[in-house]
């Protein structure tokens, strides 16, 4: 399974149901969190932070084509907002849809060149479309950036063995 990023999108100008259902989601109260958020959205449809963390309660209860529609809603109102294009592209890959993935995660690794995660989604997505060559390149941005990540070690040596290079592939197992 793939991890959601976890980030909250909250303001101190934010309504108490709205710190109500950050509260929820802090305690792991999701199905809790997502009614409070649906509620948020009713009142206020163009608010883009109850549609965010809506999407991120919805892929902590894998409803991940809910939380997948929640994002690009995110994105509508909120056009280019990292964390969106990051967990739109993780819940795109627990979907087996990487094609659809892959462009979020490049705008994602683009705006934070020098963060982990898009540049391993990324990899992971690349793997999956099959594209091993441009898998390769975004696991050593991850292991250049997280040298510790045996996950993005693994990812580079099965992107380099798919390229045919058996030698090089063999330092990353």
């Amino acid at each position: 399974m793939v991890p959601v990023a976890a980030a909250l999108l909250f303001f101190q100008s934010a309504a108490a149901p709205a710190s109500e259902g950050i509260k929820a989601l802090d305690e792991g109260r999701y199905e809790a969190a997502a009614q409070i958020f649906q509620k948020a959205i009713a009142a206020d449809p163009a608010d883009y932070t109850a549609h965010f963390n809506l999407a991120l309660a919805y892929g902590f209860l894998q409803r991940d084509a809910e939380g997948i529609q929640e994002y690009r809603k995110v994105l509508e109102l909120k056009p280019g907002l990292y964390e969106a294009q990051l967990n739109e592209g993780i819940l795109l890959l627990r979907q087996k849809r990487a094609a659809e993935a892959a462009p979020l995660l490049e705008a994602a690794a683009a705006q934070k060149p020098k963060e982990f995660r898009p540049r391993f989604y990324l990899g992971e997505a690349q793997l999956a479309a099959g594209q091993p060559g441009p898998a390769a390149e975004s696991y050593r941005a991850a292991v250049e950036l997280d040298a510790k990540s045996a996950a993005a070690q693994l990812g580079l040596g099965r992107a380099l063995a798919l390229e045919g290079k058996l030698a090089d592939a063999t330092l990353s197992f």
